[in-house]
C-alpha cells in the first residue's frame, strides 16, 4: 500500500508539472503581438482632420511605422508615437500608440493606408481604413466614429500616498554638453493608464534626446512605507547643457487615467452575517478619473570646460569618440570627382559633432560638404556617428594627397582633451582624355617675308650693286628665263591662296552651320533629357536621374557656350559671360545648380523626393533663365 501511495504521489506530482507547462505555453500564446486601427470619426468634411491610431499590444522591441500610404487626394500632415501603461490589480501591461493625421481634399470614399509596422526587426501588415469624406460645411452626423472625450475629473479625491511621480537625474553636476539623464518613475496603488506628458518638461538651455519608450519601460512591485505599489518607469530623457551655469529643469506634468471602484453603500449592512461570512454579493460600479501628476524640479550645475590643454582643432564635442576617412575612388582623370567621406563615431551630442573637413587644397577644387547623420540609442546611450561627404575634383594629374585632418574632443571622465586624427589619403590623377583638344589655341603670329638675300647668302652685308642698264624682259636669254620663272611662281602662289582661301570658307561655312544647329537644338535636347530625368524620378531610379539631369545641364551649357561636356564648370561658364557683373544673379543659380548635381551625382547620401523635385526644379528654371539671356 506504501509503495501504491508513492506511485500515486509521484504521478500527480508529475500531472501537475505538465498542467504548469501547458499553461505557461497557453499564457505565453496568449502574450502574442495584436494591432488594432480606429479613426475618431469615419465621416468627415473636406479639410477636416481624422486621425487614425495603430494600437500595438505586447510590443517587444522597437516599433517604426514604415511607409504612409493613402489616397491620391489625402494627405498626412501629422504623427506622433506614444506609449500606454495600464495597471490592473497588481499587475501592468502596455500597448503603443501611432496616431497618424489626415486631410481629405476632395468628397468621396477615401482609404487611409495599408501601412507596415516594423516591430523588433518584423514586419507586419496593417489594413487600410476606410472613411467617408463629404462636401465642407455639410453636416457630418457624429456617432461611433466621433472622438472619445477624456475622462473628467472626479470629486473623489486621488491622494499623493496612492499615486505620485519621483523624477531622478544621474548627476547633478556636470560639464558643458555632458549628459544628464533623466528618469520618470511611476507609483500607483489603483488600476491606471498612463497617457503620455499633459506638459511637456521645460528644458531651456539643453539639447534633448528622448530615448525609445520599449527601451525605458520597466515595471516592478515595491513595498513603501507599508503599502504595495506598482511601479514603472514611463519616460528616459538625455539632456546636453549648451551653456555653464545652474539650471531648474522644470520636469513637467504626467497624464493618467486612474479607474476607482466603489462598492454598493448597504454591503456595509447586508454583505456579511454575525460570523463575519459574506452573505450577499453587492455589484461594483467603475469610475475613470484623469488626474495630472507633477514632480519637484530638477537642479543641475554646469561647468565651463577647461581651458589648459584645449587644442587649437576643438570644436565642443564631448564624450568619446573615433575617426576615420575614406577616398573613393583612389583612380580618376584630370576633372573628374572623387568622395571624401571623413566619419566621427562614439558616445555623446552626435549631432553637435563637427566632423573636420581638408582645408583648401590647390590641387583640388572642394564642394560644400553634406552631412549624415546617426544617432542609436538602443542601449540608454546616445551614441552613433556623423559622417561629411566633400566631392573633391583634381585639377592636375599626379599622385595627388588629402593630408591628414585633426578632430579633438573632452573626456568628462579624465577632465581631459584628446586629440584624434586620419590618415594622410592619396589618389592616382591621370592626364584627362582629350584635354589637348578642349584647351584653347595659342595665338598665331605673323612670320616675316623670307629675304632672298638672307637665303642665298646668310653672311652678305648691306651693300647693294648699282645696276647702270636694264634688260628687256623679252629679250632671250638668262634675265628673261628668270623673270618668267617669277611670274610662274607669283601665279602660282596666288592660285593655291585662292584656293586655300575657298577651302577655308567651305570649312567656316560648315563650322558656323554646326554652331547654329548646335544651338538650335541645345533647348530641345535639354527638355527631353529633363523629361526623361522625371520619368526616372517618378521610378524612384535615384543614380539614374541624377546622371540623366547631369546630362541634361552640362550638354545645355556646352551646347550654348560652344564647349565640350568634359570643361563645363562654373569657371568655363563664368569666362564665357560677356559680362559677368551683369549676369551675376543668372551665375549665382548656375554655380548652385553644378554645385549640387556634383555633390548629388557622385555622394554616397541618399536625397529624398523633396529634395530630388526641388533640384529639378532648380535646372528647369536655370536653363529658361538661361534661354530667354541668349533669346534677348
Amino acid at each position: 500500500m506504501r509503495r501504491i501511495g508513492e506511485r500515486m504521489r509521484g504521478a500527480m506530482k508529475w500531472t501537475a508539472v505538465l498542467t504548469a507547462a501547458l499553461c505557461l505555453s497557453v499564457s505565453a500564446a496568449f502574450a502574442e503581438i495584436s494591432i488594432e486601427t480606429s479613426v475618431n470619426r469615419s465621416r468627415a468634411a473636406v479639410g477636416e482632420e481624422v486621425v487614425l491610431d495603430i494600437i500595438i499590444y505586447n510590443a517587444q522591441g522597437r516599433v517604426q511605422l514604415g511607409e504612409i500610404s493613402a489616397a491620391p487626394d489625402v494627405s498626412n500632415f501629422s504623427r506622433s508615437h506614444r506609449q500606454e501603461i495600464t495597471f490592473i490589480n497588481g499587475r501592468s501591461a502596455s500597448k503603443t500608440v501611432l496616431s497618424l493625421g489626415f486631410v481629405a481634399n476632395s468628397v468621396g470614399p477615401k482609404k487611409l493606408g495599408p501601412f507596415t509596422v516594423n516591430i523588433g526587426g518584423v514586419d507586419y501588415k496593417v489594413p487600410a481604413a476606410d472613411i467617408e469624406v463629404v462636401p465642407a460645411g455639410a453636416p457630418v452626423p457624429r456617432g461611433l466614429g466621433a472622438p472619445v472625450l477624456p475622462p473628467a475629473q472626479s470629486s473623489r479625491e486621488i491622494s499623493e500616498r496612492d499615486l505620485f511621480v519621483r523624477v531622478t537625474a544621474d548627476k547633478e553636476e556636470v560639464y558643458v554638453n555632458e549628459p544628464v539623464s533623466l528618469t520618470y518613475t511611476l507609483y500607483t496603488r489603483h488600476s491606471a493608464t498612463f497617457k503620455g506628458f499633459e506638459k511637456e518638461p521645460t528644458t531651456t538651455g539643453f539639447w534633448v534626446e528622448e530615448f525609445p519608450p520599449d527601451k525605458t519601460l520597466k515595471r516592478t512591485e515595491q513595498i513603501l512605507n507599508g503599502s504595495r505599489y506598482v511601479v514603472a518607469v514611463v519616460r528616459k530623457i538625455s539632456i546636453f547643457p549648451t551653456q555653464a551655469g545652474v539650471y531648474t529643469v522644470d520636469p513637467g506634468a504626467l497624464k493618467v487615467i486612474v479607474e476607482l471602484q466603489t462598492q454598493d453603500p448597504l454591503q456595509g449592512v447586508f454583505s456579511s452575517g454575525l460570523a463575519g461570512r459574506r452573505l450577499i454579493r453587492t455589484p461594483v460600479s467603475t469610475e475613470l478619473v484623469g488626474k495630472s501628476v507633477t514632480a519637484d524640479p530638477i537642479t543641475v550645475r554646469v561647468k565651463q570646460l577647461p581651458e589648459t590643454g584645449k587644442p587649437a582643432s576643438f570644436t565642443g564635442a564631448v564624450g568619446q569618440y573615433r575617426i576615420d576617412a575614406e577616398l573613393e575612388p583612389r583612380e580618376v582623370e584630370v576633372g573628374q570627382p572623387v568622395t571624401l567621406k571623413v566619419r566621427v563615431s562614439g558616445e555623446g551630442n552626435i549631432n553637435t559633432v563637427q566632423p573636420p573637413v581638408p582645408p583648401a587644397l590647390e590641387v583640388f577644387k572642394a564642394y560644400d560638404p553634406a552631412y549624415a547623420t546617426n544617432v542609436n540609442k538602443d542601449r540608454l546611450k546616445v551614441e552613433g556617428d556623423k559622417t561629411a561627404e566633400v566631392v573633391l575634383v583634381p585639377r592636375q594629374p599626379g599622385t595627388q594627397t588629402v593630408p591628414p585632418m585633426k578632430f579633438s574632443y573632452f573626456d568628462p571622465r579624465t577632465g581631459s582633451y584628446f586629440e584624434i586624427r586620419t590618415v594622410a589619403l592619396t589618389v592616382n590623377v591621370k592626364p584627362a582624355t582629350g584635354e589637348a583638344a578642349d584647351a584653347p589655341a595659342a595665338p598665331v603670329l605673323p612670320s616675316p617675308a623670307p629675304s632672298a638675300a638672307r637665303s642665298a647668302a646668310p653672311e652678305a652685308t648691306d651693300i647693294r650693286y648699282i645696276k647702270t642698264a636694264r634688260r628687256s624682259p623679252l629679250v632671250p636669254g638668262p634675265a628673261g628665263f628668270e623673270a618668267g620663272r617669277t611670274i610662274a611662281a607669283a601665279t602660282a602662289a596666288v592660285l593655291t591662296g585662292l584656293l586655300l582661301w575657298f577651302v577655308a570658307g567651305l570649312r567656316a561655312g560648315r563650322s558656323r552651320d554646326g554652331r547654329a544647329s548646335r544651338l538650335r537644338r541645345s533647348h530641345a535636347v535639354a527638355r527631353k533629357r529633363l523629361g526623361q530625368a522625371h520619368k526616372l524620378l517618378k521610378k524612384g531610379q535615384t543614380e539614374a536621374y541624377y546622371a540623366e539631369l547631369y546630362r541634361a545641364v552640362h550638354g545645355y551649357l556646352a551646347d550654348k557656350l560652344e564647349l565640350t561636356d568634359r570643361v563645363v564648370t562654373y569657371e568655363t561658364v563664368i569666362a564665357r559671360i560677356a559680362d559677368p557683373e551683369a549676369e551675376r544673379q543668372l551665375l549665382g543659380r548656375v554655380r548652385g545648380l553644378l554645385d549640387e548635381l556634383a555633390l548629388r551625382r557622385f555622394s554616397s547620401s541618399k536625397a529624398d523626393e523633396a529634395e530630388m523635385r526641388r533640384t529639378m526644379e532648380l535646372a528647369d528654371e536655370t536653363i529658361t533663365a538661361f534661354e530667354r539671356r541668349k533669346a534677348s
